[in-house]
């Protein structure tokens, strides 16, 4: 799809308003978040705690809980957006299959923007090792730019929710005049919680199975509470860009 077929002429993302409307649609819609979030959490966290039991706990434990809890959170946490997103933008109640419809689609997209994450990671460590006095600024530089590219695509998401998928170069296309906006949006609805996700991941480190159960209990949930957030954000600027949706964020921008 090109970007003169999805682009909405003259639109502006409004920082404030745009961050209020996606803080509202998350804290008034609680309930709803938990009967859609509940079976990708427990999935998620399931892996990483038969991760932590392949690897015996300790260090290896830890390295095999993260990597597959992020392999399960790639395929079941799509699970999770598709099903918000497609509330948010086209008010449809969630029905109890587990890759219900627009999963395809949105898990391909979030999996492109994974790669291009990792591909970029991966460029910038190595431009580090090589670059070695430069290193830490390379990484400290490159990284920002790789999170800001990715954030540049993103709104290939709520389109592949609605199953109107767009390419990479569309979705960088679509926010032009508005990126900085946006960018501030992201950031606002999605740092705080990646913060307190931070502390209680560090936090968990180093100490028994238990209690590193509790910490990840709470860490995962801060970190679907935390996406919940950044999707209705992306969900309320892909509507003001396409004119497409009419469901929760629709009714709290009319």
């Amino acid at each position: 799809m090109s970007s003169s077929a999805v682009s909405g002429g003259g639109y502006e993302v409004h920082t404030h308003e745009t961050v209020h409307r996606a803080y509202e649609a998350v804290f008034q819609n609680l309930q709803l978040l938990v009967g859609l979030a509940w079976l990708p959490f427990v999935l998620v966290l399931a892996a990483e705690i038969v991760g932590m039991a392949i690897g015996w706990g300790g260090e290896a434990g830890h390295l095999l809980a993260w990597m597959l809890g992020g392999l399960a959170f790639l395929v079941f946490g799509t699970t999770f957006a598709v099903r918000w997103f497609r509330h948010l933008l086209l008010g449809e109640a969630a029905t109890g299959e587990l890759f219900p419809t627009g999963w395809r689609p949105l898990f391909f997209a979030s999996l492109t923007i994974a790669l291009l994450v990792f591909a970029g990671g991966i460029v910038v460590a190595l431009l580090g090792m090589f670059l070695l006095p430069l290193g830490y600024l390379i990484w400290l530089v490159g990284s920002i730019l790789v999170v800001l590219g990715a954030l540049r695509v993103m709104p290939m998401l709520p389109a592949a929710a609605v199953e109107r998928s767009i390419d990479l170069r569309t979705a960088w296309d679509i926010l032009a005049g508005n990126y900085w906006h946006y960018v501030a949006c992201a950031l606002i609805c999605y740092v705080p919680f990646a913060l307190i996700e931070a502390i209680v991941g560090e936090a968990d480190a180093g100490i028994g199975f238990v209690l590193w159960l509790i910490m990840e209990v709470i860490r995962i949930a801060v970190t679907f509470l935390g996406l919940a957030c950044l999707y209705a954000m992306l969900a309320d600027v892909y509507r003001g860009l396409t004119g497409i949706g009419r469901g929760a964020v629709a009714s709290a921008a009319d």
